[in-house]
């Protein structure tokens, strides 16, 4: 059977760069002489780890198996672990795959494991109001690379874009990759002060909230 990483449109997710691989755990009580994108069970402990969007396994036997998603490539969430049947050596088709992330497609022949992008909010907020009230304005995200980034609801940055700027009160930025960024406010609501431009950090897909952030004309969090 081949597992292959796509994204929630079941398009295969391009692993040129290791960091835009999956790294999975197929567990099994019985796994000799099965290899899973190359690799073992070299320690009988009833586990292969393996890494790759398309990895073959072979010489699985018919049983009850189990696959984690133990690391996602760079921008997306991991699929939770799930269990599937092989029945004379094919996947089992009718069951049902409940999941708290992501998506599964179980095919004869294949295992299609679907992720969703990670993403973020930016949103702008009154310091002094009584309330949590949104106020609209014009930011500037800078990055080494945010091809493939999608601002709110607008197509993917085209690939080498290493900066953005958009209007609103709360963002989506879907797809950021683990590094550093740059969000510069540009222009503010009428009578507001504009946040000085501040750095962030994406760690696993999460904005890092160990990182301090020093801002003037107004407050991060």
């Amino acid at each position: 059977i081949v597992i292959t990483k796509a994204d929630v449109d079941g398009n295969k997710i391009d692993d040129t760069e290791d960091s835009a691989k999956a790294t999975f755990v197929l567990s099994g009580s019985d796994l000799t002489g099965v290899t899973a994108g190359g690799q073992t069970d070299a320690d009988n402990n009833g586990e292969i780890e393996f890494t790759g969007n398309e990895a073959t396994i072979i010489g699985i036997k018919d049983g009850e198996y189990e696959l984690e998603e133990k690391t996602a490539p760079n921008g997306y969430m991991t699929v939770s672990e799930f269990s599937f049947t092989i029945t004379g050596g094919k996947v089992d088709n009718t069951g049902t795959q409940v999941l708290t992330d992501g998506a599964v497609k179980l095919e004869e022949g294949k295992i299609i494991v679907m992720d969703e992008k990670k993403f973020i909010t930016v949103s702008k907020r009154d310091l002094n109001a009584a309330s949590d009230t949104a106020v609209s304005a014009t930011f500037k995200l800078t990055g080494t690379n945010l091809g493939g980034v999608e601002i709110g609801t607008d197509n993917a940055l085209a690939d080498d874009t290493t900066e953005v700027t958009f209007t609103g009160a709360d963002t989506i930025i879907t797809g950021l990759t683990d590094g550093t960024y740059v969000l510069k406010e540009t222009a503010g609501p009428d009578g507001y002060q504009v946040v000085s431009e501040f750095t962030f950090v994406i760690v696993d897909g999460k904005v890092d909230t160990n990182e301090t952030v020093t801002v003037t004309g107004g407050e991060v969090e």
